[in-house]
């Protein structure tokens, strides 16, 4: 974690014994591949939906931010594009001290709070400790 793909990848490798046997760009073909497969299958937060569309309702500004290359982020938008539509991609950031971000991830949310941004929480139970140094946490997102 935090190693960039072209460096973690190879490593990982020699890591498991296997450098011999796949090239890091093979394996990375093959991971993808497997992953778009899963993320088509994912289903979205328990109350994520609604939020969405309760916030484009109020004319609120949503935008996802995503450490994802767009190859696996493609794949894992498709499942659910008939709402994160109303999402609006742009490339420049507004006012990170008006921004409220909603995170699953502690990396994520530190990375927020290091913006300066505000961060609601919604870890996954086995990283709500961890949270809880970050911002506000819920334990999910629908009531």
């Amino acid at each position: 974690m935090g190693r960039k793909e072209v460096e973690a990848i190879p490593w990982l490798l020699n890591e498991v014994g296997i450098a011999h046997m796949v090239t890091a760009t093979e394996y990375i073909t093959q991971y993808d591949a497997i992953l778009a497969e899963i993320f088509l299958k994912c289903k979205a937060m328990p109350g994520a939906e609604r939020l969405v569309r309760h916030f484009h309702k109020k004319g609120i500004p949503q935008a996802i931010c995503s450490g994802s290359r767009s190859i696996t982020f493609g794949p894992k938008r498709e499942p659910h594009k008939e709402w994160l539509d109303f999402i609006t991609l742009k490339k420049k950031p507004d006012d990170p001290s008006k921004v409220l971000v909603f995170e699953d991830s502690p990396n994520g949310g530190r990375s927020a709070k290091a913006a300066g941004m505000k961060c609601v929480m919604v870890p996954n139970e086995k990283f709500f400790k961890e949270a809880l140094d970050i911002g506000l946490v819920f334990s999910r997102l629908r009531s």
